[in-house]
């Protein structure tokens, strides 16, 4: 009897001590282990942010080994005639015709800038080439880097209008926040480039004039920016450069593949901060044109100036 009792005794002793083990685990697994799932997390969070913060100093790096031919002199246009900055109907209807041409042509567009590490790298390039383009400036972009559109303005490059803010939802709540844009934007590149008088003539719809739940109000918006006398121009060739993260031969690709068979064309490149890999691939993309007998023009030609 005593020694079936001590036995059972034993198994009791046995029993707490298992409970007691389970209840620490519990303790551990509630407490302890969580602890440790975010310490690993926060150090893995650590390790991806050092990397970020390496690509972001290769980035840097990159940005400043593209320079200025040395010794360049852009051209000033500071002391220009300024009088007659007003579009004709007879130059309304060049740019309605733009994508016709009896000999080979292209028009370099960049939309969303300026920036500070984008823009003046691809001016940068254009001055190696000797080519103009034509800038669709937002005037919320222009409000915080004017002297480089001042600079792109003074080298002679075609300055135009891409509206002030590119939100679909501010711009094209109504024909007047359209107009709206176009004539704020108007006064800050005029600012900017320390012109008074100075007209783009030429807006470019963010998202281009056509398509999208936006379509309705941008054909009207058409009518009302005809009958006050400024003209609109979208593309006919891209490098996708807005559609994601593209490698620079992607880039080049989707230009080659959308310049196909046509004697004249507007290209669509963004200078927007995070538009790194477009000015990677715009000396090849300038060299394709080039090989293929192209010519560089920019709204200059179209609508006089220098």
């Amino acid at each position: 009897m005593y020694e079936e009792e001590k036995h059972l005794n034993y198994k009791r002793v046995i029993l707490v001590i298992a409970i007691i083990i389970l209840i620490i685990s519990c303790i551990y697994i509630g407490i302890i282990l969580p602890h440790l799932v975010n310490l690993n997390k926060e150090n893995l969070q650590d390790k991806i942010e050092e990397t970020e913060n390496m690509e972001s100093s290769r980035d840097k790096e990159n940005i400043i080994q593209v320079e200025l031919t040395p010794d360049l002199e852009p051209p000033s246009r500071e002391n220009e005639e300024t009088d007659n900055f007003l579009i004709t109907p007879e130059e309304m209807d060049k740019i309605k015709s733009i994508y016709h041409s009896d000999y080979k042509r292209v028009f370099l567009t960049f939309d969303d800038g300026p920036s500070k590490t984008v823009t003046p790298q691809i001016l940068s390039i254009l001055d190696q080439y000797n080519i103009k383009a034509t800038f669709f400036v937002l005037g919320s972009r222009v409000e915080l880097y004017p002297d480089i559109v001042k600079d792109a303005y003074n080298r002679g490059h075609y300055i135009a209008n891409h509206g002030y803010s590119h939100k679909y939802e501010n711009i094209y709540a109504s024909i007047d926040n359209i107009i709206s844009e176009y004539r704020d934007t108007e006064n800050i590149i005029r600012n900017a480039i320390g012109i008074p008088n100075y007209n783009t003539n030429v807006f470019r719809f963010p998202g281009g004039s056509s398509g999208g739940k936006y379509n309705d109000i941008k054909k009207s918006a058409i009518s009302v920016l005809e009958q006050n006398n400024i003209a609109y121009l979208d593309w006919n060739c891209l490098t996708k450069d807005a559609e994601g993260s593209f490698t620079k031969e992607e880039l080049i690709q989707n230009l080659i593949n959308t310049s196909q068979n046509k004697n004249s064309i507007v290209v669509l490149m963004h200078d927007a901060g995070n538009k790194k890999t477009t000015y990677e691939a715009l000396p090849e993309i300038i060299e394709y044109f080039i090989n293929n007998g192209y010519v560089f023009e920019n709204l200059y030609n179209i609508l006089g100036g220098q």
